[in-house]
């Protein structure tokens, strides 16, 4: 009879306990919820804003006002930590027109230019990997752009400092396109030919966003 009477009176504190800690527990679940979906706003706001800086980058693309030319735009999807500076890999392929050797673009100018394309990716050599070769024009005259330098580049042209460098179009690579300034200028001991030092403003760490020039 007393077990009995002390189970009774144990499954009426539980109760009690239950009937007191409740409100308790609910309370924490709504501020707890509110928590939430606080942090979740505040994400939110911060991919609009990212979404509203990566359109800019976009729009400065189109600023560079290529005539006669339209573009495809892609975004970035991958980064190889390995080849951080060489390639990056983008979501559009040929699915969607892109081709390979197509010239890409960004902010400021010339990115790279495509060297695989798959059904709905494309991998782009960056114009910083030390492999890949462009025909530039500088002024009046022509030369090989690689890792920032220009080779064979007559001895006679007449270039400065702060000239600007362009793909020369004698390739399939379309011409015109900005790819960086004259930053210093290195005759040749021969005085054949001189090279040019080129900069410019490309951070492979912002791209975000190209666009595939489609002639």
């Amino acid at each position: 009879m007393k077990k009995k009477r002390l189970k009774v009176i144990i499954e009426l504190i539980c109760l009690g306990l239950v009937i007191f800690i409740q409100p308790i527990v609910n309370a924490l679940s709504f501020f707890a919820e509110d928590d939430q979906l606080e942090v979740k706003n505040q994400l939110l706001i911060s991919e609009n804003n990212n979404l509203i800086n990566e359109l800019k980058s976009v729009y400065e693309i189109y600023d560079l006002k290529y005539e006669n030319i339209s573009f495809i735009y892609g975004k970035v999807t991958l980064r190889d930590i390995f080849n951080f500076y060489d390639e990056i890999t983008i979501n559009i392929g040929e699915a969607d027109g892109v081709k390979v050797g197509s010239a890409v673009v960004g902010k400021g100018g010339l990115l790279g230019i495509v060297n695989k394309v798959y059904t709905n990716s494309s991998i782009v050599k960056l114009i910083t990997n030390k492999s890949l070769n462009i025909a530039v024009k500088v002024n009046e005259g022509y030369g090989n752009f690689n890792d920032f330098v220009v080779k064979d580049v007559d001895q006679h042209l007449k270039v400065d400092v702060g000239d600007k460098v362009y793909t020369s179009g004698l390739t399939d690579l379309y011409g015109g396109i900005y790819v960086g300034t004259v930053k210093e200028i290195i005759s040749d001991d021969l005085e054949i030919a001189k090279k040019l030092i080129i900069e410019n403003d490309l951070r492979v760490k912002e791209i975000n966003y190209v666009g595939v020039i489609v002639k």
